[in-house]
């Protein structure tokens, strides 16, 4: 009698661990952000843009409404893009390459370009440098 009470005990207790992991694990899900993938044609279908008094952009999701939260992958025949968003505008890095191989990578912040934007081309060799604070181009000091 007494093994089986202390078999339930370990199976009800290993039940519980399992169930801990498993809860925790879903409000993880929770909060990672969304990966969106798909063509720049069913990009148009699903979202909108919105500008916003700063002339900034705000990506909406056609059918919910809400903001988009999260990485953007768009793909077709000559392109793909990377973006990165948060409540609703781009924000990080956002990467653009081209079908030969030369690419854009920008950086964003509150939906404005901020930071570096490095243009590569096809040799993956740097071909320019552009600086940005809060959207405006940042002259090179000597």
């Amino acid at each position: 009698m007494i093994t089986i009470i202390f078999r339930l005990f370990i199976l009800s207790f290993f039940f519980f661990l399992l169930h801990c992991g498993t809860e925790e694990s879903s409000e993880n899900q929770d909060l990672s952000p969304a990966t969106w993938q798909g063509s720049d044609e069913e990009f148009e279908s699903q979202f909108e843009l919105e500008t916003e008094k700063d002339y900034s952009t705000i990506l909406i999701n056609s059918n919910t409404k809400n903001r988009f939260e999260g990485i953007l992958e768009t793909r077709d025949l000559n392109a793909s893009k990377i973006k990165k968003y948060k409540n609703g505008k781009l924000n990080g890095l956002s990467v653009l390459k081209s079908k030969d191989g030369s690419r854009v990578e920008a950086n964003y912040s509150d939906g404005i370009l901020h930071g570096e934007m490095i243009l590569y081309d096809d040799q993956n060799k740097i071909r320019s440098i552009i600086h940005y604070r809060n959207g405006v181009v940042v002259p090179i000091e000597d």
